[in-house]
This record gives structure tokens, sequence and C-alpha cells, in this order.
């Protein structure tokens, strides 16, 4: 019996330790008013990632240098484009605290300036594994769409611009008014017959 609640003990701590794929990080990308924010949760070897990015960081464990090699990492590998295709810069990165009862992964926010946003290209720790996968979840005015990155497919689109885009408000617009002006015309010509 002993043995028994001795297994069933080990069974229920080893279900309730639940690790992330060391091979997948997970991001939510949504559009505000006042920014772009991208939430992210990483495996633990994230910090492996940044030390392989910044090999001089072995020599120099300061919490600044960390900080600011980290910030260069998600810079040089998270590149959100807008519209015209230029790059949204970067502002801020927060760590977060929660971390959903796992001690083995790291949550945080990057804050980007605001912009409409086109294109995501995201290699983060594809420089430990070729077969990193990212997994993307993004809102846009309530709505969500799932996207993934790899090496193979290292970017995505979010929305695509046509080039009808800007000229589809001038389309709805000129359709009823040229329908207005062969209506009145027509008008104009049957009073005049009669």
């Amino acid at each position: 019996m002993r043995a028994f609640l001795f297994l069933l003990l080990c069974s229920s701590v080893f279900f309730s330790t639940y690790a992330h794929d060391v091979k997948e990080a997970y991001f939510k990308i949504e559009e505000s008013d006042a920014e772009i924010l991208v939430k992210a949760e990483f495996p633990w070897t994230i910090r492996k990632a940044v030390f392989k990015f910044k090999p001089e960081l072995k020599n120099n464990k300061s919490k600044e240098a960390i900080d600011n090699a980290f910030f260069e990492y998600v810079q040089s590998n998270l590149i959100l484009k807008d519209l015209d295709g230029n790059t949204i810069q970067l502002l801020n990165i927060e760590a977060s605290n929660n971390n959903a009862g796992h001690s083995h992964q790291s949550n945080f926010t990057f804050y980007f300036k605001k912009a409409t946003l086109l294109e995501v290209q995201n290699t983060i720790m594809f420089n430990l594994s070729d077969s990193h996968t990212n997994l993307h979840s993004f809102i846009n005015s309530g709505n969500s769409k799932i996207y993934t990155t790899s090496l193979n497919e290292p970017s995505f689109k979010c929305k695509t611009k046509s080039i009808y885009d800007d000229k589809l408000w001038l389309l709805l617009l000129l359709v009823p008014v040229g329908l207005f002006v062969i209506f009145n015309k027509r008008l104009r010509t049957n009073q005049s017959q009669h």
C-alpha cells in the first residue's frame, strides 16, 4: 500500500510539472491605440540563445549587460513592418513575473511604436535549433489569427495590403455618383423629348 501511495504521489508531481517544449515559443501580438504589444512566453533556453548571440556575456554577467544584449537580440530577431515596409521601432521590454506556475519559462512584454502592422519576421531562438518554431496569436479588432514562423518560413503577413485598399473608398463613392449622373442625364433627356 505504501508503494502505491508513493507511486501516486510521484505521478501527480510529474504531471503537475508540465514543461514547455524547448523548441517552441509563444507570442501574442495586439495592436492598441497607443502601441503594438507583443507578449512573449519563452522556454528556459532563451538565456542560451542570448548568450550565443553575444558570446562576450560569458565574461560579463551584470544584469545591465544581459538586459542590453536581450534588447539587441529581440530587436535583431523580432522585426515588425508597417504598411510601407518600414521597420517598426522596439521601444521597451518588460519582464513579467507571471509564468503561470512554470519556473522554467520566461515571460516578457515587448512594446513597439504605434503603426499599422503588415508583416512580422520572427527568428528568435532559431540560433539554437533548426527545428525551433514560434507560434503567434495576432489579435486585431477582436479577431484572432494564428501564425507560425520557422527556419523555412521566418515571416508572415498579418494583413494583405492591396493596391485597391486606398482606392476602395473612392470606388464606393464613385459608383453611386456615376449612377446618379447617368440616371439624371436620362431623366433630363426624357423630359426634353416630351
